[in-house]
């Protein structure tokens, strides 16, 4: 068993200076997070939350897997919605799009996927849905919601790196797959 560990496998009570001074060692980290990463987000409603930057470049990836007979994209505007564009699933898959505003700027992954839109423009923020047509015929349809914004928004992680206890980590997931890690030296983030 551990120093300080107790037969149940509790840790005892802290006296009152050692609660003190691990409040005063806690951490306040600001990460800055690639946006265009952010996905994965559900609200409530089961509604993917998107957040991109103006300028920038957006993926809408669909969570049910192909194969698809067809994909039709779509946005809504006021109580309507739109046809964005049309998927057909295929090799490669081929697409349509119907919407003036987003020609040159929608593209379409090799496995029919994922929605690729580029040059964000503020007036593309709003709801966004893909109705799915499997081979079977059966229709599902997943949604998302798509905030834009100038600037990459900051996410902070208000005093939760207690770090006697040992070392927390925070990461913020990369193109590359890779995450970033602050730089821990001596139990304090250490400047670059």
């Amino acid at each position: 068993m551990g120093p300080g560990l107790s037969g149940s496998g509790v840790l005892p009570p802290e006296p009152p200076e050692f609660a003190a001074a691990r409040q005063r060692n806690k951490v306040s980290l600001k990460v800055s997070c690639d946006p265009t990463h952010l996905s994965g987000l559900s609200g409530a409603s089961g509604i993917e939350e998107l957040a991109g930057i103006l300028g920038a470049s957006i993926t809408f990836r669909l969570e049910t897997s192909p194969p698809y007979e067809n994909v039709t994209w779509s946005k809504m505007d006021g109580n309507k919605s739109i046809n964005i564009v049309k998927v057909t699933f295929a090799e490669p898959c081929g697409h349509q799009v119907s919407l003036p505003a987003f020609l040159n700027r929608v593209n379409i992954s090799k496995d029919c996927r994922e929605l690729h839109l580029s040059h964000l423009k503020q007036e593309d923020a709003g709801r966004y849905s893909a109705q799915i047509v499997l081979p079977k015929k059966a229709e599902l349809v997943e949604s998302f919601d798509l905030q834009v914004s100038s600037k990459y928004p900051s996410h902070v992680i208000p005093d939760v790196l207690p770090l006697p206890s040992g070392l927390e980590s925070a990461f913020c997931p990369q193109q590359s797959g890779s995450s970033f890690y602050p730089p821990w030296k001596d139990r304090r983030l250490s400047q670059p």
